[in-house]
């Protein structure tokens, strides 16, 4: 249901939604034969996503409180933290091959320490995803229901996280089932997976400052 206090929160939402469906229609994959510095490995796009994840994090502590994010909310901070390291390439930087991979917990080559660690820190984190589901899944849809802008918000995360796992390799998958892309339909596909990526923590953050907002005011959010 809409309420006239949260139209700050749906403009906030929209402009950053359009903003977000320009980025790689706007700009070009190559800037004088060279690869768009905005669309880097360095570059702002890809700098963003992992500041994102912390933002909300911080964002959750500065607004709820220490044992707020700690107690009620700490499956939410475990899966962003996982969300950040995987933006920081923690999967593979101290291993010689992705822990999401089965290929690593097959290999002879890997320690079983290191494969033991990883599950355990994978397990870990497939606990936290489930609690957050088991938590936060039915208050999602009924927000959904009202139109509130924490299940908009929310909403728009979780579709920009799917988006960019079906965009992740698209060219080369496409490619192997004998579709093959030219060069500049794989840079914009990753243009596009990029700015999805970078849109989950930012969605994810306007989701927790409409929730935290809602609190302050003494609307009924439950969770």
């Amino acid at each position: 249901m809409y309420r006239k206090e949260d139209s700050r929160h749906y403009l906030l939402i929209a402009c950053v939604l359009v903003a977000q469906l320009l980025i790689a229609p706007l700009n070009p994959s190559r800037v004088d034969g060279h690869l768009n510095p905005l669309f880097l490995e360095t570059g702002p796009i890809e700098t963003l996503s992992p500041l994102g994840y912390g933002l909300c994090m911080v964002l959750i502590v500065a607004l709820g409180g220490i044992r707020f994010a700690f107690a009620r909310a700490f499956s939410l901070m475990v899966v962003l933290l996982a969300m950040l390291l995987r933006e920081l390439d923690f999967h593979t930087r101290f291993t010689a091959m992705s822990v999401t991979k089965r290929d690593f917990f097959l290999s002879g080559e890997v320690a079983l320490f290191e494969k033991l660690l990883a599950f355990f820190v994978l397990a870990l984190i497939s606990v936290a995803v489930l609690h957050v589901i088991a938590t936060y899944g039915r208050p999602f849809v009924e927000r959904l229901r009202r139109f509130d802008p924490v299940g908009i918000a929310a909403a728009l995360s979780m579709a920009m996280v799917m988006s960019s796992l079906v965009l992740d390799g698209g060219g080369r998958s496409l490619a192997r089932i004998g579709f093959p892309v030219s060069a500049e339909s794989g840079n914009f596909l990753e243009k596009v997976e990029e700015t999805l990526e970078m849109g989950i923590p930012i969605f994810a953050a306007l989701a927790i400052l409409a929730y935290f907002s809602g609190r302050m005011k003494g609307v009924n959010r439950e969770v």
